[in-house]
């Protein structure tokens, strides 16, 4: 058997590989895309988090455009999230008309999957007017002990979801699971375990710091700076810890 034969017998039968993965995927619901003012304030919405959204995959959701008569189209809705940096990767909702619109861009259709929380949509927190998000913590009282800038989450965040604290502090007092994203502006307090993906001073805040109950998490980021499950210490894991920067290092303190 000559050389070649040899290293081809030492391959694969296959050398590539189909799997089924589950992600955290950003839904982008366009409640009012009628506004007259539509296409600036997503621009803003956009351009105060770049480095969030910056290559950050997006589901469109189509629904608001239902029987409406809307002089913005797909077309501009499509091109705005590209060249803000974002990549629209489908398109759900709506009717067979719009989706058909998608697909000229290449645009597949997907389920909706994975919306509600205690019947609360917790991934149109990051798009939707503030109201939305004192909905999701209308059942915590007293609520004016919470500040305006604070979000406070007394629900469990199962895997699939992500809850944003734009412009202030996330407070979680359920379990955060894994496969579940939570982010903020400023701190990120999570008094329960925490077993997802976390990501604090999302717009460039060194000052800001994760804590949590017990450090189950899968990946951990301040201000773009992260370090991932595999770079723990045995010691930490499962224990009350206060992530924060230092000299652009990730530290992590059992307190």
């Amino acid at each position: 058997m000559n050389k070649n034969a040899m290293q081809l017998n030492s391959y694969r039968a296959e050398p590539f590989q189909f799997r089924a993965r589950r992600h955290t995927m950003m839904v982008l619901y366009l409640l009012e895309p009628d506004h007259p003012d539509f296409i600036e304030m997503l621009q803003n919405k956009i351009e105060r988090a770049r480095n969030f959204f910056d290559h950050a995959p997006v589901i469109v959701d189509l629904g608001g455009f239902v029987g409406k008569e809307i002089s913005v189209t797909i077309k501009e809705i499509f091109i705005l999230l590209r060249r803000a940096g974002l990549i629209p990767l489908g398109v759900q909702g709506g009717d067979a008309q719009l989706q058909g619109e998608a697909a000229g861009f290449s645009i597949p259709v997907v389920p909706e999957l994975g919306r509600r929380c205690d019947g609360q949509a917790l991934t149109e927190i990051l798009l939707q007017p503030p109201e939305i998000a004192d909905s999701v913590v209308e059942d915590v009282a007293p609520l004016e002990a919470v500040s305006p800038t604070t979000l406070l989450i007394t629900s469990p965040i199962r895997s699939g979801q992500r809850v944003y604290a734009e412009g202030g502090d996330l407070i979680c007092t359920a379990t955060v699971s894994a496969g579940a994203e939570v982010l903020a502006d400023g701190n990120v307090h999570v008094y329960a375990p925490l077993r997802g993906r976390v990501y604090a001073g999302v717009k460039g805040d060194i000052k800001a710091g994760i804590f949590c109950k017990s450090l189950e998490a899968e990946f951990v980021s301040i201000a773009g700076n992260y370090k991932v499950s595999d770079q723990f210490d045995e010691n930490i894991r499962k224990k009350s810890v206060h992530i924060f920067l230092q000299k652009e290092r990730l530290l992590l303190n059992i307190l």
